[in-house]
């Protein structure tokens, strides 16, 4: 199996970055169109590559970006929570094709570094409670489920 090296991405990446942003988002928008869209996203992903409080990290196998995360830093801002920084994991995915060889893995302990030594004090995501397989991933490596958020639509979207 080929080595699998993880490394920030730059603006030559967003190509590879938006298609695998696409792949992710097909699902969710099969499913809650109303809320998800399914594409549209490289501007979205050009800001967080500037961004100062976003970090955003690729995969590579064999030359090939197989993998993509986007961390952001904030602080803690609700009053019933403890003060602290924390890094939010908005968004991974790993192409089809590298799934079940340690792509995952090895983008989230990215994450993970990268937030120790920003200063971090806690990491939270978010995932669709029909993503299994990240569910899964994410337990494996310690992520517990801490709350369920919920929604319901009030309007029609676009």
């Amino acid at each position: 199996m080929a080595e699998v090296i993880v490394r920030r991405a730059r603006e030559t990446d967003l190509g590879a970055i938006n298609r695998l942003g696409e792949a992710l988002m097909g699902p969710h928008a099969d499913r809650l169109p109303e809320i998800f869209r399914r594409d549209g996203m490289e501007p979205y992903w050009r800001k967080c590559l500037d961004a100062e409080d976003h970090a955003v990290f690729v995969a590579e196998r064999q030359s090939s970006v197989v993998g993509v995360a986007l961390a952001q830093l904030m602080d803690e801002t609700s009053p019933v929570c403890h003060a602290m920084k924390l890094c939010r994991l908005n968004t991974i995915v790993v192409d089809e094709t590298a799934r079940g060889a340690g792509v995952g893995r090895a983008l989230i302990e990215a994450v993970e570094v990268y937030a120790r030594e920003s200063g971090a004090a806690d990491i939270r995501l978010s995932v669709a409670d029909f993503n299994e397989a990240a569910i899964a991933v994410y337990r494996r490596m310690g992520y517990t489920i801490r709350t369920h958020m919920m929604g319901k639509l009030i309007r029609e979207t676009d």
